[in-house]
């Protein structure tokens, strides 16, 4: 049987062989991204530009809010607490911090686990909700 994924995104791998368009992930598109000067599809393309070139180091954030949660966070002790009383727990290896290419902050699939695309989860509060 194939391996479930989570429906609706790409997580890829960190280094994975796209490129980053230096054409469209410049300043002054940030700034014209900012200040609302881009059409949809422009910015489209610059944000899609900006999670590749942030990827590892998106990734690398999300982990660690996930770590300090599990480890800290009493809202996230309680639900695992509860999850755990309810069928089986939920560990580290069971919550993954991707790059999505959707507008989504995160996903569950019973098979593949907790999805949480680490492009669109900047805080540690973001990531306990």
């Amino acid at each position: 049987m194939a391996s479930p994924t989570v429906p609706s995104t790409r997580p890829s791998p960190i280094n994975s062989s796209d490129s980053i368009d230096t054409s469209v992930y410049t300043w002054s598109t940030f700034f014209k991204a900012l200040s609302g000067q881009l059409n949809p599809a422009e910015r489209q393309q610059y944000l899609a530009a900006r999670d590749l070139a942030r990827e590892e180091s998106d990734v690398k954030r999300c982990e660690a809010h996930r770590d300090w949660l599990l480890q800290n966070s009493p809202t996230v002790t309680f639900l695992r607490q509860q999850i755990a009383q309810a069928g089986p727990s939920i560990e580290r290896e069971h919550i993954r911090c991707k790059r999505c290419t959707t507008n989504q902050t995160g996903g569950f699939d019973s098979n593949y686990g907790i999805l949480l695309c680490a492009n669109h989860l900047p805080s540690r509060k973001l990531v306990e909700d």
